[in-house]
């Protein structure tokens, strides 16, 4: 009989005594805590403060691809505190599964995020991985600072933002990890 490509694969694979599978998932819990400042001087009013509190669960795995990393996210479960906006519960437990997938270019960016169940709140946890990773810059060395501006735009039904952060990072030094 014919081996199908992937029995190939596999017949190689352990021949060479290789495993196929993919790396465990890294999880994480992300913290992360919004404040929001409006000023309604204009109407009469004085500044408005809004706070916000999501905490994130979320597994991620990583594979190399051409001159990037593919990443591959679940989210696990969340809790979400929208301040003065209450969030049903059945909304916030519709999260759980959501996936992320998306490509992170060499320096840590990350430059394309498809989501399996588009929503505001899947949107938030996209922002918050698109920022997730830590930029390097390409040939810095030991003590240099540099400083890196990402902007996310979200578009959902219900909301339409603009977020820019602004990071200051200092190569505290390199070593290898993972054979990188």
């Amino acid at each position: 009989g014919h081996l199908s490509n992937d029995q190939t694969a596999e017949l190689v694979a352990g021949i060479a005594g290789l495993s196929l599978s993919a790396p465990e998932p890294a999880r994480y819990k992300v913290d992360q805590r919004v404040e929001s400042r409006v000023d309604l001087s204009a109407f009469g009013q004085g500044e408005q403060v809004q706070n916000q509190a999501f905490v994130w669960f979320i597994s991620i795995s990583y594979s190399d691809s051409s001159g990037g990393t593919v990443l591959h996210a679940v989210l696990d479960s969340a809790q979400i505190d929208m301040g003065m906006m209450p969030v049903p519960q059945a909304s916030v437990d519709s999260l759980k599964g959501t996936v992320f997938h998306g490509w992170m270019d060499p320096t840590g960016r990350v430059q394309s995020l498809s989501v399996s169940r588009p929503s505001t709140l899947a949107s938030q946890v996209e922002g918050a991985l698109k920022g997730f990773h830590p930029r390097l810059k390409a040939g810095a060395s030991t003590g240099q600072s540099w400083l890196d501006t990402l902007d996310i735009d979200t578009k959902t039904v219900q909301a339409s933002t603009k977020t820019r952060t602004i990071s200051t990072y200092t190569m505290g030094g390199a070593e290898t990890m993972n054979g990188v």
